[in-house]
């Protein structure tokens, strides 16, 4: 291990919080090699045994090999190393023994926060998007313990996953250089993206495609054309062959995503969850000292 490759930084999480437009934005850094696998999911070392609808795919699918993870950083020792995998922060326990283990504690540390609530429900959305889901949110919210009981895949730990003070707790206890964002933040990026650059020790950059939304969950308005488009099967990706010869791929790729729409979170639901999460909230908040009452608010 002495000669290898190591991550200089990690972005541990929170699942659907702007770590693929984070993803994006990094790797168009000069100095940043990130891994092409997105999600590595080394340190968690989850055991690929989940059960679920499709979403257990996601933990199912990460590197568990020494070898395998340190090899996608041979060849980059002049750069500044990543791994953004979102598992790390809800599977603390296991993924801070092992960042320790072969990183040390003063490998740098960025956790990005999103509204619980919204995180769940974007969550959801994802689910339904890639029919991963056969339940409503409420149904599914039901279901979730009894759904972690029966093994299922952490995508499907919607509220659970939002529970973050004791893992973000865990993170503050454990390294010496850490880094916390909020989602909202990133409606800024390039203040946003120049305070991360500025964290690891890089020169600040022009980023482009600022503007651009990365991996829009929603329900499909047609289930036809999204099948088409999502599906992976042999006449699905000769079709795409084609149509990526025929059409720029921004259209095949605004297509995909114009034929997503939003429905909101029902109100009663939204309170609800507000106060499964009130006290953690407050707990987070006073961990990181960040005021996080916007949270808490009925509007949607």
């Amino acid at each position: 291990m002495k000669n290898k490759v190591k991550p200089d930084f990690l972005v541990v999480g929170a699942a659907k919080s702007g770590t693929t437009s984070l993803f994006n934005y990094l790797n168009q850094h000069p100095d940043i090699h990130i891994p092409e696998v997105k999600e590595c999911r080394f340190f968690s070392q989850l055991p690929k045994s989940f059960n679920g609808l499709g979403a257990e795919f996601f933990p199912n699918s990460g590197i568990t090999e020494e070898s395998e993870y340190f090899d996608l950083f041979e060849g980059y020792k002049d750069k500044v190393c990543g791994d953004i995998s979102n598992d790390y922060l809800y599977y603390y326990k296991e993924s801070i023994e092992n960042i320790k283990k072969y990183l040390g504690n003063e490998v740098k540390i960025l956790i990005i926060l999103r509204n619980p609530i919204d995180r769940a429900y974007s969550n959801y959305m994802h689910a339904i998007r890639d029919d991963w889901e056969n339940l409503t949110f409420e149904e599914s919210i039901i279901q979730e313990p009894g759904r972690i009981e029966e093994n299922w895949g952490w995508p499907y730990h919607y509220i659970k996953v939002g529970l973050y003070y004791k893992q973000v707790k865990a993170y503050v206890d454990n390294f010496k250089n850490i880094e916390i964002y909020l989602y909202d933040e990133l409606k800024d990026s390039e203040s946003f993206v120049n305070n991360i650059f500025k964290f690891l020790n890089v020169k600040k950059i022009n980023i482009q495609n600022e503007k651009e939304i990365f991996n829009p969950s929603g329900y499909p308005r047609n289930k036809v054309l999204h099948k088409l488009i999502n599906n992976e099967s042999n006449f699905r990706k000769f079709i795409k062959q084609v149509a990526i010869k025929i059409l720029p791929r921004k259209f095949l790729k605004n297509l995909k995503n114009n034929n997503l729409k939003k429905v909101p979170l029902n109100l009663k639901t939204k309170q609800y969850l507000q106060g499964v999460y009130a006290e953690d909230i407050v707990k987070l908040s006073n961990l990181i000292g960040k005021d996080l009452t916007h949270w808490t608010k009925d509007e949607l």
